[in-house]
């Protein structure tokens, strides 16, 4: 026979508070992943490229570019963005280290923190669900 355990309200009460805390530093995480994506798009130069390796997915390029000083550069890059081998893009750049670069695709651009953003709305609902249950057993 098993014994009758009743549910502690104070776990719900923790669980809560820690749900809260990481879907709040998940979300903080991300605005400040946005502001150096907004920074970086903001001062990038902008550079034709062309797609020149990609692994199975699509989702792992290597792209090269003639920066405006006429450097060829060549960087791999990992997105949400499904190129092919050939495929022509925008390339966004720093001009002082041109292998900090980024196609212009937003999936390029925003995947990093729009997971990060998701992951801490998916706590947030997580603390919503615990809190309720904190409610209901106090009650």
């Amino acid at each position: 026979m098993r014994p009758n355990i009743q549910p502690n309200p104070d776990d719900r009460k923790a669980m809560f508070l820690i749900f809260t805390s990481l879907g709040c530093l998940s979300w903080i995480t991300a605005i400040f992943i946005s502001i150096l994506v907004l920074r970086f798009i903001d001062t990038a130069s902008i550079a034709d490229g062309e797609i020149i390796h990609r692994n199975n997915t699509g989702a792992h390029v290597k792209v090269r570019y003639t920066t405006a000083s006429g450097n060829m550069i060549e960087y791999h890059q990992n997105s949400a963005v499904g190129y092919k081998i050939g495929h022509k893009v925008k390339v966004l750049y720093d001009p002082e280290n041109p292998y900090n670069a980024s196609t212009n695709a937003p999936g390029a651009l925003w995947f990093k923190s729009t997971i990060i953003a998701l992951i801490g709305t998916g706590f947030i609902l997580g603390a919503y669900g615990e809190w309720k249950q904190y409610k209901r057993l106090k009650s």
